[in-house]
């Protein structure tokens, strides 16, 4: 006999096997995909299945195929059904899943939602429009209650209209008991509240402070960009971990750092704080003169010989096998040694000793030290010692952290570096000392804040007090196509949550920025901000940028910037976008231009011209017109035959080339070339091949990608340059999508959106063929680069054609705007505006592109990007 539970909206039933059988809102379909009502996860993560169901006195007990039982208290309420983890016969697992509901894509004006009750209960996504409404309990953490709390696993679920939701969302958090869950008018369930401020554009200030002597600068800076909110971040403001405030810039510490939020509030400007969660800097009074107790080791070893206040080597009795001093932003150790009071860095480990190249390291006291006492090597992440999780200290800087916030009078907060988080315990815990942090920083605010942090999506309780989610890292490279990738990743979560979704963060200047890796970015043009902007205003997202703005104002690029960021803000302000305008914003690749008050449909169109093959194509999906261009003069890569080649792998060049996944026994390095030359022998066939060039080091994940299309018969050489990740369209390679589960699986999204190659180390070589089997390759060669120009181009659109008078430098772009030219370098510095004959025209439909240059040089590598402009959207 079946199990029913019945809401005003809902029915769910369990069969007598303990299987799912129906998940029906009001007569609709049966969303349910049919499988075990619960599960124990083994500790070797094989599961175990419910395979019998009763009810009885609102009790459920479930039985699984090895014998478990498992009893769940169940509560059937007007709107939504709780079940609450009341005994399991045994412990020695893993993981329960007590209630586990998977369900079909939402097809209807209902929602199924599913909230965990508890701080000790683990919910696979975060509240909103759920399709796994899956809760689970660890013996780890606890099943019935925690040394953090009284209270069993429970968790509730629910289907109901669109409408309704909300409110229904409102009355579970009101049954969980304060102090349980953080809670927030601002966030999860009221997130709503705060909508129209949570899409409030705002910047980072992380590498200036902000005084009373230059607020009103920044104030008419962030003016002429349209920003009204900005982030004080913990680097240039207060000392991460006690929240001192720097006192060369705030002599009377959180009095003068008040003063400068209220000037900020003055102007109309909201303010937030960006912490790094439980992390510390090492000027702070955890680290220095004398190292908290409770800051988190690697290992620890028995010193095995008395050491003096001077001595620069040290042995241990333990083997130090395995232990480096490598430092990495990403990546978990730290070159430092803890004895006593002291913390000394190393650089060498090896068969029980430690060579030392300082003594007193973080502003500690070399002291003596004697024979037998505790080594312990610091733990390190982001580059920051961090407090062990559960100890005092992990608690105290919550609550330092809520303190401060107290004090400041901010309005805003973005908890970073949460996503460090497995650092603590592992990646299985992740979800629960994210919250147990959050919740305890909660305890102590006293006004409720504009809440954001990491959007990892193991945390999923912080839904409960979120305000905006889904800032990522910068993008360096294919800055459109990123934020697409960020759209689409927003679309199953912010938007299922039903917070503000946001796009960012996002430097201006990200060439510039970087002064040894610069020339691997993708400049921001007017186009891209355009894009951005368009796609924020369509999802009704926040836009979020570093503060590179601020020292580049002064360039002419920054006007530009300025007139799109200015149009849009005001734009923002004053209209809403139609059901139209937001489905078609949030597909790929489409973007819209805002001219004279009116938002129309555009496209963009890249592609590549490579020295002597001219050719290309693209669909016009709007009507016959004028189109605009961009024509960059990118570098290339010097003849294959190069005095300083530099052999990169070998390939046989009598083989037809195929996938290959090529490791190097140690890394290899260019050599300063930063070219890749390459000869392939196509077959006509239009087959593609991808040259990825990879880095594997334990603090890095990278990615540069080449492509070659094989529409060509005979022996072709490719002198590649800068990296072309993401610039094929999506139909004929795929787009990088965002796909987060745990954070270090960020890392390759970020590998290849944000490059910043390393040359010098290069791990492998990846090789992709899709379409033939006879195509040729001979060996890789990195190559020094040269530097060509394009001196008076022609493009030929069909049968219409425009030839350009002037002489593209290398690494600087033409602008066609339909009506008139401009040749500027990467920052907006105007060289010639030059004359043209011809007007070019596109139809709508397919459309060739044939391009023409007056120049002896053969090697030379061509950028396009073609606008078309369609119909008005608003």
């Amino acid at each position: 006999m079946s199990v029913i539970f019945e809401t005003k909206y809902l029915r769910y039933e369990i069969n007598d096997c303990g299987q799912n059988s129906a998940f029906i809102t009001c007569g609709a379909e049966n969303r349910i995909i049919k499988g075990p009502a619960a599960k124990v996860i083994n500790a070797d993560k094989s599961e175990v299945i419910s395979t019998s169901a009763a009810y009885s006195d609102g009790i459920l007990v479930l039985g699984f195929e090895d014998g478990t039982e498992a009893r769940v208290i169940c509560d059937e309420n007007e709107e939504y059904i709780t079940f609450t983890l009341k005994s399991v016969s045994r412990e020695d697992f893993h993981a329960i899943s007590f209630l586990n509901i998977l369900l079909s894509e939402n097809r209807s004006d209902y929602q199924a939602v599913m909230i965990g009750m508890t701080l000790s209960t683990h919910m696979k996504e975060h509240p909103g429009d759920n399709v796994n409404l899956v809760a689970s309990a660890y013996p780890h953490i606890g099943l019935y209650s925690t040394p953090r709390s009284p209270y069993p696993a429970k968790a509730a679920f629910f289907a109901a209209p669109v409408d309704r939701v909300r409110e229904i969302e409102r009355h579970i958090l009101d049954e969980i008991p304060d102090g349980e869950i953080p809670k927030s008018k601002l966030g999860g369930p009221y997130a709503d509240v705060c909508a129209e401020e949570a899409r409030g554009d705002y910047f980072i200030l992380m590498t200036d402070t902000a005084t009373l002597d230059n607020v009103d600068s920044i104030v008419a800076d962030m003016k002429k960009l349209g920003l009204t909110q900005l982030n004080l971040h913990h680097f240039t403001h207060y000392r991460q971990g006690d929240f001192e405030c720097l006192s060369d810039k705030f002599p009377n510490g959180v009095k003068d750092f008040r003063a400068v939020v209220d000037a900020f509030h003055k102007n109309g400007i909201k303010v937030g704080l960006q912490t790094y969660s439980f992390f510390v800097v090492p000027t702070s009074s955890y680290v220095s003169p004398v190292p908290h107790k409770d800051l988190e080791i690697m290992r620890e070893f028995t010193l095995k010989e008395d050491i003096g206040s001077a001595d620069n080597e040290l042995f241990v009795s333990e083997s130090t096998d395995g232990v480096n001093s490598i430092e990495g932003f990403v990546y978990t150790n730290s070159p430092y040694l803890w004895i006593d009071d002291e913390l000394i860095k190393f650089s060498v480990a090896e068969n029980g000793k430690f060579t030392v190249v300082k003594r007193g390291a973080y502003n500690t006291v070399p002291s003596a030290h004697k024979k037998g006492s505790s080594v312990k090597q610091l733990k390190q992440y982001f580059l920051l010692p961090f407090a062990r999780v559960g100890s005092e200290l992990f608690y105290e800087i919550a609550r330092k952290t809520a303190e401060f916030y107290n004090e400041s009078g901010a309005d805003m907060f973005y908890l970073d570096a949460l996503d460090g988080t497995f650092v603590l315990d592992g990646e299985d815990y992740v979800w629960y000392h994210a919250m147990d942090f959050v919740r305890e920083m909660f305890k102590y605010l006293k006004r409720d804040i504009i809440f954001n942090c990491c959007y990892n999506p193991q945390y999923t309780g912080t839904w409960f007090v979120r305000s905006r989610y889904g800032a990522v890292d910068v993008s360096l490279n294919a800055h459109r196509r990123y934020i697409d990738a960020h759209i689409n990743y927003n679309k199953k979560t912010a938007e299922r949550m039903g917070v503000t979704s946001e796009l960012g963060w996002i430097d201006l200047f990200p060439q510039i920025e970087r002064k040894q890796t610069g020339w691997q970015c993708d400049t921001v043009f007017e186009e891209d901000l355009e894009y951005i902007c368009a796609k924020a205003f369509g999802t009704g997202a926040s836009i979020s940028f570093l503060e590179s703005f601020i020292a580049h104002k002064d360039l002419p690029i920054f006007k530009k910037y300025s007139q799109i960021l200015t149009k849009y803000a005001l734009y923002r302000a004053q209209n809403k976008p139609t059901k139209e305008t937001e489905k078609y914003l949030k597909e790929v690749g489409s973007g819209a231009v805002l001219k004279d008050g009116i938002l129309y449909r555009s496209k963009l169109y890249p592609m590549m011209f490579e020295q002597g093959f001219y050719k290309g194509s693209f669909i016009n999906p709007f009507e016959k017109q004028i189109p605009t261009f961009r024509l960059e003069a990118m570098r290339a890569a010097d003849s294959y035959d190069s005095k300083e080649a530099v052999l990169l792998c070998d390939i046989c060049e009598n083989e037809p080339i195929s996938n290959k996944c090529i490791r190097f026994d140690k890394p290899v390095s260019s050599c300063g070339n930063r070219g890749v030359g390459v000869w392939c022998k196509g077959d006509g066939s239009g087959a593609l091949i991808c040259i990825n060039l990879r880095n594997f080091a334990t603090n890095k994940q990278k990615s540069a990608e080449y492509y070659i299309k094989a529409d060509f018969v005979g022996w072709r050489y490719f002198a590649f340059y800068k990296a072309q990740n993401a610039i094929l369209p999506t139909d004929i390679y795929p787009m990088k999508e965002l796909e987060y589960t745990t954070y270090t699986q960020l890392q390759d999204f970020y590998g290849y959106y944000r490059i910043n190659f390393d040359f010098d180390a290069i791990d492998g070589v990846d090789i992709t063929v899709n379409g033939s089997d006879s195509v040729y390759m001979k060996p890789i060669r990195m190559v020094p680069h040269v530097e060509p120009s394009c001196k008076n181009p022609t493009l030929k659109f069909g049968e219409s054609s425009i030839k350009i008078f002037t002489e593209i430098p290398s690494e600087c772009n033409l602008y066609f705007d339909g009506e008139s030219c401009v040749v500027t370098d990467a920052v907006g510095n105007v060289l010639d505006r030059p004359s043209y004959e011809g007007t070019p025209v596109v139809f709508c439909g397919d459309n060739e592109i044939n391009f023409e240059r007056e120049s002896n040089e053969e090697l030379s590598r061509i950028k396009l990007t073609v606008g078309v402009v369609g119909e008005k959207l608003q």
